[in-house]
């Protein structure tokens, strides 16, 4: 994100254009110096299309705040025939449709990276097994395999009692 900022003089129109995979977003409008009680109205116009976004008044309103957002050419202009109108806001990088997804997944990669080491125990525990508790773990593994075994054939036998 950049700062962004414009003057258009008096009389004169200026065209923007925001820099390939750029958004401009325009916070407010406001003048220069004021030479003498000036009612100014501003305007943007986009796709031949003129439109007015606010007014400037030395005495009530020398500031605007907008919330504008371009992603192509647009023209700023007003009516004050002695007065600048200054424009100001910020440039945001927003790339293309096609290379957001690989930003998405490079983005992701670093986060997992971060959680494994978040996540991670610390080599402390990760000790590795004595044979005895491997053999412990597999003697149970057994008892509970030869449970289950008899109770298939248990539930089998059941079954074939019903049938006759």
């Amino acid at each position: 994100m950049e700062f962004w900022g414009i003057e258009v003089k008096p009389g004169q129109s200026v065209k923007v254009s925001p820099e390939d995979d750029h958004f401009l977003h325009i916070s407010q409008g406001a003048f220069g110096e004021v030479k003498k009680d000036d009612k100014v109205t501003i305007f943007v116009k986009v796709d031949d299309q003129k439109l007015s976004i606010g007014t400037l008044s030395t005495d009530k309103f020398p500031q605007v705040p907008f919330d504008l957002v371009f992603e192509k050419e647009f023209e700023l202009s007003h009516t004050s025939k002695s007065s600048s109108v200054f424009f100001s806001g910020y440039m945001v990088f927003q790339p293309a449709k096609e290379t957001r997804w690989i930003l998405t997944l490079k983005k992701n990669l670093k986060m997992n990276r971060w959680r494994r080491k978040l996540f991670q125990p610390p080599r402390k525990m990760l000790k590795q097994r004595t044979r005895s508790q491997n053999k412990s773990r597999l003697s149970l593994r057994n008892q509970s395999l030869e449970i289950v075994r008899r109770m298939k054939t248990v539930m089998m036998m059941r079954v074939m009692m019903t049938k006759t």
